[in-house]
């Protein structure tokens, strides 16, 4: 990975999505070679981070690290109220210094009730839900009707 990371480095993208757990924690010897073969881009750590030993305490892990920007979560609990206290309390300790929360793995409708429990959300990954068909491997086209549907139902 770390000579993949390099080699879109050197390609200018936008971002890379990554995230590795060993023993419950943030796996840092993965983790920091790969962020030194790729310095100037961002990092996005993906829901690895809810499947920690201590999801507040690998935030506070990550955050030192100034190239990781983004969480991509969706929130623990099993209701939308639970979730939504999850979220909080991540974006509490994370959105901080332009780091970004972006909360995946709900259902438009969800994310609609979900935003208004939680105006600190900016950004969801809908997925599948905005391509046609619906289906996440081989991953659909995106169509503009769903996306522009679910931009008006967000509120966008």
């Amino acid at each position: 990975m770390t000579s993949k990371a390099r080699e879109l480095s050197l390609m200018k993208v936008n971002g890379i999505v990554l995230g590795f757990l060993k023993d419950g924690h943030p796996d840092m010897d993965s983790l920091k070679p790969i962020l030194a073969a790729a310095p100037g881009t961002r990092i996005t750590f993906h829901n690895a981070l809810e499947r920690s030993a201590d999801p507040l305490a690998a935030i506070k892990t990550l955050m030192s690290f100034p190239q990781i920007n983004i969480l991509l979560v969706r929130g623990c609990g099993e209701t939308l109220e639970e979730r939504a206290e999850c979220l909080g309390s991540y974006a509490n300790v994370w959105q901080k210094d332009g780091r970004r929360v972006l909360v995946n793995g709900h259902h438009v409708d969800e994310a609609v009730k979900l935003r208004e429990l939680c105006p600190f959300i900016r950004e969801f990954h809908l997925g599948s839900q905005v391509r046609t068909p619906e289906a996440p491997l081989p991953p659909g086209a995106l169509d503009s009707a769903k996306v522009v549907a679910a931009m008006k139902l967000l509120g966008n």
